[in-house]
């Protein structure tokens, strides 16, 4: 999981601002230094340095927001006053029994994305301990572009207390997976250190006794840097009772019950659910008394959330006015049917058809806390159009009036297909990518035209809508304009091939939405492997299928293979998740066809899940495993699966 390209590059921007001024408060290293080698004039090592040392100074932060050197807007300048409640500290990173990879410290574990690369791929060998600072950006948790690894080696000892350690966070569903989780289990974690400090103080006050000195963890829970067990050897005994295995409670499941198992699964933990989800809707709901005012409601935003309400609106000098001014003119600007449409139009369907509804409902929707589980797919908040109040055990969803009036004149059906098509095309051109990797623009506007003969007419704006689900990072793909003029739609895993191959990877600022440049080697051969091979079409169920993955899944080579990890489930592995998992990669791998892979890539991936076949089951999972690679679409073959070129001749 890591940040997109447009994310990675507004991350970036920010932070090399912020770190080039922290510089010069501070005077970490000299400037020269600083500039010396980098990327756009940032030397990596260097700016860990800095950073490092800005987080034990946040007063910068603060100045930095008021002098605003870098001429940052109102939304830039709050994203970075946010990372003054980031969480520093050392953190173990490693897996959990879901198979992610997650931070531990304090007590949590907390998911991080990766900024340019996955997180594993830039700490290496886990589990790892790591000094960093962990921010809030975009909703996600990320860190502060420094991981401090400390290379140490871990006895026995050292990983029974880490898995005794992930087994309590998992089980307790000590989770943080957003970035407004990560600044109340900061904030948490900061008064409980406080209140540790003070009461230790008092103790050695009391005692007579008084030292600076602490003891140093990391944070885990667990004083893992003095623990007897520790004795600097890392021993690699395999315990075989781990490699037992078991008939999963999946086992025998159609596709279909399979997965409502997995439902009934994921819903007995409804009462977490609903905590968690009462705490998100905290976080959206108005700080004011519950009224349906519009203008009392725009006084409770920011002045930038004002102002752009009102730029949609396409109320005039909305971007100067300052609140006093431009909310009555707003108010006023919602009266027109034709300026609320703009916006209505710009909305997923999703959040049309639950907006839609809440006009039907009067413009209040009440919620007991206890059924807040039944709203997880209902927008909670859309500037203008609905709030949220919290009163006692009940959550209200509110229409402004001032909206809720228009409401009737609205054309909720014209936003809601407008979406549609919308979404229609960008889900298409993923399949298309997922099945080829690389992928003319032409042959993108063909195919859609042919499975959606009523939906967009002209090239220029498919291809304007192709650009745009890139710029608004809702698309699994990428586009590459070569010197020719010639575009192509890439998979988003191949483009990262390319940028490694052609060196962009380290230019952390790609111009957007699309990258001009030769298509190099490695493309270059991707097509000349599809040259007569006609291109895969896409058929009905693929379009039914949630996504493509799903579509893989459904392949009876692929249901086999699952029914099979079903049934040898290793001891240490949930039955819920293990096939799952394990299937993740293997259809992802899947994609450059069994002949591309080694057999030892199958048996690392059972293994990291901690599957050891016996020697007799060997055949078994490489024979299930070459069926399924040969039974589904692989990009040198043009989105055939290899036994379906066979069959043709």
């Amino acid at each position: 999981m890591v940040l997109s390209r447009l994310q990675c590059r507004r991350f970036f921007t920010l932070f090399d601002a912020l770190t080039v001024y922290a510089n010069e408060r501070l005077h970490v290293v000299g400037e020269a230094e600083l500039s010396a080698g980098g990327v756009r004039g940032i030397n990596d090592q260097a700016q860990a340095e800095v950073a490092f040392e800005l987080w034990q100074n946040l007063g910068v932060i603060d100045d930095f927001v008021r002098d605003n050197p870098s001429g940052f807007t109102a939304g830039e300048l709050d994203c970075i006053a946010s990372w003054r409640e980031g969480l520093t500290d050392t953190f173990l990173i490693d897996v959990f029994p879901d198979g992610e990879i997650r931070f531990i410290g304090g007590g949590f574990a907390f998911e991080v994305t990766g900024l340019s690369k996955e997180v594993s791929e830039t700490v290496g060998e886990l589990p790892a301990s790591v000094h960093t600072t962990l921010l809030p950006f975009d909703g996600r948790i990320v860190y502060a572009d420094y991981l401090k690894v400390h290379l140490v080696q871990f006895g026995d000892g050292m990983f029974e207390l880490f898995d005794e350690e992930i087994e309590r966070i998992y089980e307790e569903g000590l989770i943080v997976s957003t970035a407004d989780e990560l600044v109340r289990t900061a904030a948490f974690l900061r008064e409980r250190e406080l209140a540790r400090d003070t009461e230790d103080m008092l103790a050695d006050l009391e005692s007579g006794r008084f030292s600076n000195e602490h003891d140093e963890g990391c944070g885990c829970g667990h004083d893992y840097g003095g623990h007897d067990d520790y004795d600097g050897d890392y021993e690699d005994d395999i315990d075989p009772a781990d490699y037992e295995q078991h008939c999963g409670v999946l086992a025998g499941l159609s596709f279909e019950e399979r997965e409502q198992a997995i439902r009934d699964r994921m819903a007995r933990g409804d009462d977490a659910i609903t905590e968690h989800l009462v705490s998100l809707l905290d976080d959206d709901c108005e700080e004011i008394p519950l009224t349906s005012s519009l203008a009392e409601l725009l006084k409770a935003e920011n002045v930038y959330n004002v102002r752009r309400f009102g730029k949609y609106l396409g109320v005039e000098g909305a971007h100067t006015l300052d609140g006093e001014e431009l909310i009555p003119a707003i108010v006023a600007r919602v009266a027109n049917v034709e300026s609320v449409q703009v916006i209505l139009d710009d909305l997923s369907e999703h959040h049309v058809s639950a907006l839609r509804t809440l006009s039907e409902k009067g413009g209040r929707w009440d919620v007991a806390e206890a059924d807040i589980v039944s709203l997880r797919e209902l927008p909670l908040r859309e500037l203008g159009f609905s709030y949220v109040f919290h009163e006692g055990e009940t959550f209200s969803f509110v229409m402004p009036d001032e909206i809720l009036a228009i409401a009737g004149q609205l054309d909720w059906d014209g936003a809601i297909e407008k979406a549609r098509r919308y979404r229609e095309l960008v889900e298409l051109v993923d399949i298309m990518v997922e099945l080829r990797g690389i992928v003319p623009i032409g042959d993108v506007v063909s195919e859609y035209q042919r499975c959606y003969p009523e939906g967009y007419g002209t090239l220029q704006e498919i291809i304007r809508l192709i650009i745009q689900a890139v710029a608004e990072e809702i698309a699994n793909y990428d586009l590459l304009e070569t010197p020719s003029r010639e575009m192509y739609v890439l998979h988003y895993e191949l483009f990262w091939a390319y940028e490694e191959v052609m060196g962009l990877e380290d230019d952390r600022y790609v111009s957007e939405p699309f990258t001009r440049g030769e298509l190099g080697d490695l493309l270059e051969n991707l097509l000349k492997q599809q040259e007569g091979k006609e291109p895969r079409p896409i058929d009905a169920d693929m379009l039914s299928a949630t996504n493509l993955y799903e579509w893989k899944l459904r392949q009876a080579p692929a249901i086999a293979l699952t029914q099979y990890l079903d049934a040898h489930v290793p001891a240490t592995a949930d039955d819920y998740f293990f096939a799952d998992k394990v299937m993740d990669e293997l259809i992802a791998d899947a994609k450059w066809g069994v002949m591309n892979q080694a057999a030892q890539r199958l048996f690392d991936i059972l293994d990291k899940n901690g599957f050891m076949p016996e020697p007799e089951q060997i055949q078994d999972i490489l024979d299930l495993w070459t069926d399924m690679s040969n039974s589904l679409p692989i990009w040198p073959n043009n989105g055939w699966a290899p036994s379906e070129l066979a069959a043709i001749g």
